[in-house]
C-alpha cells in the first residue's frame, strides 16, 4: 500500500521481470529474474487488461494458455477449470466487451491462473470499479488466499488487506517505509509517514 507514485507498480514490474532495476538483482527460488530471463511461474493481473475485446471470455483465457506454450488439449481443460474457479463458467461464451468491469477483471485472473503460477501478482485489481464490482473481484482473491495461493497485491482496499493479508508493506518515495502483520502496521504504525497515510485514507 502507499500513495500514488510511491513505487508499488514499479516494484511489481521489477519482480515480474517486466522492468529492469536501476541497481540490485531479483531472485526467486534461486532463479535470477530479468527482462531477458523472466520467471515463467509468476502470474500477473495488471491494472489494464491485456485482452482481445472481441473474443469470448473462454477464448481469451484459452489464448493465454496457448501463448504460454500449453498444449491445445490441456489448455482447453485448464481454461474451463480457471473459469470455474473465478465463477464465470456461465459467461464463458460472452464477448469480453459485453461483460461488466468486475467480470472482465475475473477473466484476467482466470487467464493468469491458467499458468498455474507459484506466485500471483495483482496491480490495483479493483481500480475504477464500483463497490459491487469490487466485491466480486475481492471475493475471488479471498478464495485464492483460502487455497493458500501466494499473492502480492497492490491495493487501496485497506479493510480487505487487514482481513486477508499475512504481511503488509507501506511504500513511499520508492522505498519500503514499514512492513509487518496487517493489524500491527495499520493499527499501530511506527513510522510517521505510515501514520499520515493511514490518517489521510481514513478521512477520505
Amino acid at each position: 500500500m502507499g500513495v500514488n507514485s510511491a513505487g508499488k507498480s514499479t516494484l511489481l514490474n521489477i519482480l515480474h521481470g517486466t522492468l529492469s532495476p536501476c541497481r540490485g538483482e531479483v531472485y526467486f527460488n534461486d532463479k535470477y529474474i530479468s527482462r531477458k530471463n523472466p520467471y515463467a511461474s509468476i502470474g500477473f493481473s495488471a491494472q489494464r487488461l491485456v485482452a482481445d475485446w472481441f473474443l469470448t471470455a473462454r477464448d481469451n483465457v484459452f489464448m493465454g494458455c496457448i501463448l504460454a506454450g500449453i498444449p491445445h488439449r490441456k489448455a482447453k481443460t485448464m481454461t474451463e477449470d480457471a473459469l470455474n474457479q473465478v465463477g464465470l463458467i456461465d459467461k464463458a461464451d460472452c464477448q469480453l466487451d459485453t461483460l461488466s468491469g468486475g467480470q472482465q477483471q475475473r477473466v484476467a485472473i482466470a487467464r493468469a491462473l491458467c499458468l498455474q503460477p507459484d506466485i500471483l501478482f495483482f496491480d490495483e485489481p479493483t481500480s475504477a470499479l464500483d463497490p459491487e464490482l469490487t466485491g466480486e473481484v475481492l471475493k475471488v482473491i479471498r478464495a485464492l488466499a483460502e487455497e493458500h495461493m501466494t499473492m502480492v497485491i497492490v491495493t487501496h482496499e485497506m479493510a480487505f488487506a487487514r482481513d486477508v493479508a499475512d504481511q503488509v508493506i507501506f511504500m513511499d518515495g520508492g522505498v519500503i517505509v514499514e512492513q509487518g502483520e496487517p493489524r500491527m502496521v495499520m493499527d499501530h504504525p511506527k513510522e510517521e509517514r505510515t501514520r499520515q497515510f493511514l490518517a489521510r485514507y481514513a478521512q477520505g
